[in-house]
């Protein structure tokens, strides 16, 4: 059944848009994932202020879940919400993973952005603007200066090296 409010959005967005929401769900999965059940919580590798960072960008992506949901919605657009995949794994190595991911969300968010502006749709691509892509760069200058001064110890032994920095590089943005 169409809605009454629908306005025309052509379908790839749609369906971009639909994806964009499954890999952000995803994000934030894993985000929680590493922060508290697998890894930096754990009490062989307390990371204590990556821990709380890394929980705020879980609840900073589901916010995100939420926009892009309600803006579905207020276009009268069609969401389709698919399976959620488990994170790729249960034992996480180092903070790199995570700079990885956020890496993808942002180069997705960026194909989305460029598709938007292939098909003709301009206010998508000021929402996008306006709500996502600063605040993605944000949080991967934050991570990467963080992984940039671990690389600056010249560690080997990545988990030390975090454990190092973890206090200092982190309190300051928490």
């Amino acid at each position: 059944m169409a809605s009454e409010g629908w306005q025309a959005f052509h379908s790839a967005c749609t369906d971009a848009v639909n994806q964009m929401l499954t890999l952000k769900l995803h994000a934030s999965y894993v985000d929680l994932s590493v922060s508290t059940a697998f890894h930096f919580d754990c009490d062989y590798v307390v990371l204590s202020h990556m821990v709380p960072f890394l929980k705020d960008q879980s609840y900073k992506v589901m916010e995100h879940v939420e926009k892009f949901l309600k803006y579905q919605n207020k276009r009268g657009d069609h969401i389709m919400l698919e399976d959620v995949k488990k994170p790729e794994k249960d034992d996480w190595v180092s903070s790199w993973e995570v700079l990885e991911l956020e890496r993808s969300v942002n180069q997705t968010l960026e194909d989305l952005y460029r598709l938007a502006t292939d098909k003709g749709a301009p206010p998508l691509c000021d929402f996008l603007k306006s709500e996502f892509l600063d605040e993605q760069v944000e949080a991967i200058k934050c991570l990467a200066d963080f992984l940039s001064n671990l690389k600056c110890l010249g560690v080997t032994l990545y988990i030390m090296g975090e454990y190092l920095l973890d206090k200092p590089a982190l309190e300051e943005r928490s």
